[in-house]
């Protein structure tokens, strides 16, 4: 009879250690799932080369252009804005030298027909270039030197 009641002591104890997990009486080896997980979040770097026009002389137009490039998450939609730029006076973008001001414009197209819209023009889905077209209208008599200005370039996705 007490041997019985021992037997039922250590059967309970065993049940007991063993639903608790104790490493002495688990199965060799243990394991478990470790959940591994990210967001990878909608992202974009834009890198902007120069748009540098070279020699203006005013009895012709002077054209140039300049390349944009994204870096973005795939399959994101991007929206590429120009600004005004530092010299602007009203909508018209001017480079400068001291005082005086070299106009110029920004175009979606290698024809100059289309300005750069306020609201920015659909870019690459994901990862591409943009080009952007400038042009230095003729008939501006301006004194000689280095006339610039500064475009800030911003990209909605």
């Amino acid at each position: 009879m007490k041997l019985t009641k021992l037997f039922l002591v250590l059967a309970s104890a065993t049940s007991f250690v063993v639903g608790a997990g104790a490493p002495a009486f688990a199965v060799s080896p243990a394991t478990n799932n470790l959940t591994v997980s990210a967001n990878v979040a909608n992202q974009c770097v834009v890198a902007a080369a120069s748009l540098d026009f070279g020699d203006y002389k005013f009895d012709a137009n002077t054209d140039g252009s300049a390349t944009l490039t994204l870096t973005c998450t795939p399959d994101t939609t991007t929206t590429v804005k120009l600004g005004l730029g530092g010299n602007a006076s009203g909508s018209q973008r001017n480079m400068l030298k001291g005082t005086d001001l070299l106009s110029y414009g920004l175009y979606t197209d290698a024809g100059r027909g289309t300005a750069w819209p306020v609201a920015g023009v659909a870019g690459p889905v994901g990862s591409g270039t943009v080009t952007v077209y400038g042009r230095i209208p003729s008939g501006q008599n301006k004194p000689t030197g280095i006339y610039q200005d500064t475009v800030v370039v911003s990209v909605d996705f």
